[in-house]
Order: C-alpha cells, then sequence, then structure tokens
C-alpha cells in the first residue's frame, strides 16, 4: 500500500539519518531506487526525497565512525555525489516531488548546517533548520516570512521550523488554512503540527484533511498529525473520511484512530494504576 510505502521511506531516511557508513549507503542507495523509479506513485518518491536529504544532511555518526575502512568511505562519497545529482535533476519546483528534491538540495547546500540535530524539543531529522536564535518575539517576523508565497520555498522552510521550535501553534495554523501556494509546505505544516500535539490546532487540520481539493500528501498528514493530538472532536471527522475513496486519505485515517485509541488506552491503564 501507498502509505506504508512511504512511511518506510520515512523511516528509512530518520535511521540513515544517524546510522554508521555502511548502512548510510545501503539505506541511500534504496531511497535513490525509489526516488528515481517513475512507477511509484508521487507521494513515495517525494519521501525519498526527503529520506535522502536527511541520509545526505545528517552525517555526524558516519563521520565520527572510525570502524569503515576505506572502501566504505569511497562508497559513501559516492553516494553523496549521486544523491545530489539525482536530486538536482529532480528539482523542479513547479511539482511537489521537484520540490522536495529542490529543498534537499537546498538543506545539503546550507552553510548553517553541521550535520546535527536542532537543539530543540522535537529529535526529528528535518529538512531545514529554524533559526536558532529565534527568541518568541520574533514569531510575527517569522509567520510573515513563512506565509510570503513570494520568497524562496526553503526560507519559508526554515521561518516555519523556527515556528515550530517557539511554540507558534496558531500561527502556523492560520498559514495552514490560508496558504494556496504549495502542498508541500502544507504537508509539513501538518507534520509539524502533530509534532506539537496541541489541540489549537484541531480544527485546521480538521479542514485540511476534509478539504477534497487538497493534495493527498497534505491529506495523509493532517490526518496522521489529528492522531497525534488526539481530540476527542477529531473523531467524528476521522470515521467519516476512513472509507474515502482515496487509499492514502482512507488508510491515514484508520491510522490516526488506531493511534488515538492506543494512546487512550495507555492513558486509563495508566489512571487505573494511579488510583489502584
Amino acid at each position: 500500500p501507498m502509505l506504508l510505502m512511504h512511511e518506510v521511506c520515512y523511516n528509512m531516511g530518520q535511521l540513515g539519518a544517524r546510522a554508521t557508513s555502511k548502512d548510510k549507503v545501503k539505506i541511500g542507495k534504496f531511497l535513490l531506487w525509489v526516488l528515481d523509479n517513475e512507477a511509484l506513485d508521487e507521494v513515495t518518491r517525494h519521501e525519498a526525497a526527503e529520506g535522502l536529504g536527511a541520509v545526505t544532511v545528517y552525517d555526524v555518526d558516519a563521520q565520527n565512525d572510525n570502524s569503515h575502512d576505506q572502501h566504505e568511505t569511497i562508497a559513501l562519497n559516492a553516494l553523496r555525489i549521486d544523491t545530489y545529482e539525482v536530486l538536482q535533476r529532480n528539482s523542479n519546483q513547479e511539482t511537489p516531488l521537484g520540490q522536495t528534491c529542490y529543498l534537499a538540495v537546498k538543506a545539503i547546500d546550507d552553510p548553517r548546517h553541521d550535520g546535527r540535530i536542532c537543539a530543540c524539543l522535537f529529535q526529528s531529522y528535518d529538512p531545514a533548520l529554524g533559526d536558532p536564535n529565534a527568541t518568541t518575539s520574533d514569531i510575527s517576523k517569522f509567520y510573515t516570512q513563512c506565509a510570503d508565497p513570494l520568497l524562496d520555498l526553503f526560507d519559508r522552510y526554515v521561518a516555519m521550523f523556527t515556528l515550530r521550535n517557539l511554540g507558534a501553534v496558531e500561527e502556523l495554523a492560520k498559514i495552514l488554512l490560508e496558504d494556496q501556494s504549495t502542498p508541500v509546505l502544507r504537508h509539513e505544516i501538518c507534520f509539524v503540527l502533530g509534532q506539537m500535539e496541541n489541540e489549537v490546532a484541531t480544527r485546521a487540520l480538521e479542514l485540511s484533511l476534509l478539504d477534497e481539493k487538497e493534495h493527498v500528501m497534505s491529506r495523509h498528514e493532517a490526518a496522521i498529525a489529528l492522531g497525534s493530538i488526539g481530540a476527542d472532536t477529531s473523531v467524528e471527522v476521522l470515521q467519516k473520511l476512513s472509507n474515502h475513496s482515496d487509499p492514502m486519505v482512507a488508510e491515514s485515517c484508520r491510522v490516526a484512530l488506531a493511534t488515538k485509541a492506543y494512546w487512550d488506552a495507555w492513558e486509563a491503564l495508566e489512571n487505573r494504576i494511579k488510583g489502584g
């Protein structure tokens, strides 16, 4: 299924970001195959491109791994060269897949990046680094930057992750509802809102999920985010779309409902233990 393959690519990218050189090469080759396979759907290939960015940018563990021999070093360098070439070749800003490849290239070229994960509450290997020096007084500035469709997409991503790190849920939810520029940005906003797990974002995510004109990658992330937030009010929407004609929408809603049920049961068990 598309959803499973998409999640495999996401997890491979996260694993590859902190893998040893030998494993990084194996994971990178797999993701390159997915990205270059035009028989696969765009959403899966998009996730492979994001994963390749993570594997290439976040490489501190590989650099600190002294167990690899010269052949492994050569293989890793070859992977980096191949990855950069394939991402550049596919960097067409007119399509979601092309925009994802463009973002990965920009992340690799970002001079601020030293391969380390952001020093924030969130431990995911992200497509862009937020501004580490930003404070809550900067929220308005980064909101304007993220919401501006005329700015470079990578700069908007930097602003988006900065807003996430600053806890700007309302601002991100507002951009999600108002943006008409690209589903790539909107899908990532859904992802970070899911990470933040704040019910303030619930309605914006529900509207994104319900929008039949929205790209499936955004609707998928909106559903998963609703499952992570776990608001009781979202159950009706998720159930309504759990038999949607688009398999990715339907499967994402089912996963979200299962996620909520799991954490509800966990919380109930904790309460029983505390009460006992």
